[in-house]
């Protein structure tokens, strides 16, 4: 038990407060191609993925985000050279605060795929994305201090705001890696991402350099076998976007019932580190997995929120190839009566 500890101490020495200004989810492991854009084909022939989060009702104006995700694998690509590569597409939109403001978003996937015999590096995914995003808020939905009569608000009193647009849109790019070890003989999932490099701007009015802060991403997955029922599967995440960090540490424990319809369960978490507790239950049925998370928030808002923080479900679809036949097994055949 040695070994598998030592993933576990490694991960937890990071520790810094948590912030956050783009679409955010917490089941990390359930978003692969928002991670890196490298993660695009990997694993299966074709996956989809939906997330849906619902976050601080107790609070305000519920955060609703959404995302839905799709991504292929293609094998010996002439043009590369023969080398195998991926691509995807995430279509995502998210809703908050009481002017609904709003942000929908495009990103399409490309990578670029290498194998390696060496015994530390076993795959090696280079990954870029090319995105459009475009936001709008209803200003008719937000007060203003001018609307105070002087002993209630007033909405039939004008807000006498000017507002130019009430909607803008800007094209984004990203590149990252995604790579596959082997360490101390336990398999290692790694990944980085540099987003928004464009630092594109944000602006509803004037000539306001209100610029959207690159954003950097890198997360490890090791996972650790324990037995032939259960594996534990420890992971760090970080964020990095201007001078805000979150750091999400944790580890999910999976139990294996191959007789079964549902073939596996999961049950774990992480913790955002001085924002929230995430507990995660989850099970694999067939070609899916189907997981439920919740945000036990333990940050300063919790006296508002009341350590209520938000609920997400995901769904990941796998279309896997069958694994091609040993061909120095022997095949018997049985007579048709049989």
């Amino acid at each position: 038990m040695r070994k598998p500890l030592v993933f576990i101490l490694l991960l937890s020495i990071f520790v810094v407060r948590l912030y956050s200004q783009d679409i955010h989810f917490s089941q990390n492991d359930a978003i692969p191609l928002y991670l890196t854009p490298a993660s695009a084909g990997e694993d299966c022939e074709y996956r989809v993925f939906f997330n849906h989060r619902n976050q601080w009702a107790s609070v305000t104006v519920p955060y609703v985000t959404f995302s839905a995700a799709a991504d292929k694998s293609f094998e010996n690509v002439k043009f590369l050279g023969g080398r195998d590569a991926g691509a995807g597409i995430i279509i995502s939109n998210d809703k908050a605060g009481d002017g609904e403001f709003t942000t929908t978003r495009i990103d399409l996937l490309g990578a670029y795929k290498l194998d390696f015999k060496n015994t530390l590096i076993k795959h090696l995914s280079l990954g870029v994305s090319l995105a459009y995003s475009r936001s709008s808020i209803i200003f008719s939905k937000l007060h203003f201090g001018n609307q105070f009569n002087g002993d209630r608000f007033d909405p039939d009193i004008a807000p006498n705001e000017n507002f130019e647009n009430d909607a803008f849109g800007f094209v984004d790019f990203a590149i990252g890696t995604y790579g596959k070890m082997n360490v101390y003989g336990y398999p290692v999932n790694a990944g980085f991402s540099f987003n928004h490099i464009n630092k594109p701007k944000q602006k509803f009015y004037g000539e306001s350099d209100a610029n959207l802060y690159s954003r950097f991403n890198f997360f490890l997955e090791p996972r650790v076998r324990l037995n032939e029922s259960n594996t534990l599967f420890p992971s760090f995440y970080w964020y990095r976007q201007g001078k805000l960090s979150e750091y999400d540490l944790g580890f999910i424990w999976r139990y294996s019932l191959p007789s079964m319809v549902v073939s596996n369960v999961y049950l774990g978490g992480w913790m955002r580190l001085r924002d929230a507790i995430i507990l995660k239950l989850g099970v694999d049925y067939t070609n899916a997995t189907i997981a439920v998370s919740y945000d036990i928030n333990i940050s300063k808002l919790k006296i508002a929120s009341g350590g209520r923080g938000g609920i997400e479900i995901s769904l990941i679809y796998r279309f896997c190839k069958p694994p091609e036949p040993d061909k120095n097994t022997i095949k018997h055949y049985c007579p048709e009566f049989m």
